[in-house]
């Protein structure tokens, strides 16, 4: 056999392996359990005819987002989001079951359609994240920028600038829970702000509420020393 007629040979043979593709998701049936279903968007080819056919729709593909025991990034993933589909080089079940500890694979399966992952991010140039006309707020790639409901009137922005500034933008009500918020500032501005309290304001360990209700102030009338009564309950 001729080495050009082996290589041949070769190419063909990994022409059918599956290594990573774009997709297209196309169910969200089991999203709420970290799985997709999607399309592959790039056609096969075959090498000698030149003829081309669609690749079918692969179910329940393992999404993946970045994560571990202690933190997490995650957001929604909708019909029509584009990703990257990796396939594994053995068979990825028993882990994705939960053993982390070395093991047997349980078929001797090898890049094939039942061990693949989706990675979400892989987008077209004209969705990709680097490009500032899919925002509403202006949009630098020179900041670590966290985005949701992009270009929308609701899009709310978190940006750590290369100074060290953060902006938080949104045109939403920003909500902030924890039974202790402790801030750390030489100034706080408020522009045009009402601040709406409902229970207390306590400087320097005084109650304002308290403060209000009690104080009194000094006066003179015809010569006498005169202390004022507290001012009416509000």
């Amino acid at each position: 056999m001729s080495e050009k007629l082996i290589n041949f040979l070769v190419k063909n043979q990994i022409r059918d392996l599956n290594f990573s593709i774009p997709a297209v998701v196309v169910g969200i049936q089991r999203l709420k359990e970290g799985y997709v279903d999607v399309k592959p968007i790039v056609n096969r080819i075959n090498p000698q005819t030149g003829d081309t056919f669609e690749r079918t729709t692969i179910k329940n593909v393992r999404l993946i987002f970045p994560s571990n025991k202690s933190s997490t990034i995650c957001f929604p993933v909708k019909q029509g989001d584009q990703v990257r589909l990796v396939f594994q080089n053995c068979s990825i079940q028993s882990f994705l079951d939960g053993n982390t500890q070395p093991h047997d694979p349980i078929t001797n399966a090898f890049l094939n359609l039942n061990d693949v992952t989706a990675e979400v991010g892989f987008q077209t140039t004209q969705e990709s994240c680097f490009d500032a006309n899919n925002y509403a707020n202006e949009f630098d790639n020179t900041s670590l920028n966290i985005v949701h409901n992009k270009n929308t009137p609701q899009e709310s922005k978190i940006e750590i600038k290369e100074s060290g500034d953060v902006v938080v933008s949104s045109n939403s009500n920003i909500e902030m829970k924890s039974s202790v918020v402790d801030i750390e500032s030489e100034t706080v501005n408020t522009n045009n702000a009402v601040i709406n309290v409902d229970n207390d304001i306590v400087i320097q360990g005084v109650s304002l509420i308290q403060f209000i209700r009690s104080h009194t102030h000094n006066y003179s009338d015809d010569g006498r020393s005169m202390v004022t009564a507290p001012p009416n309950s509000i």
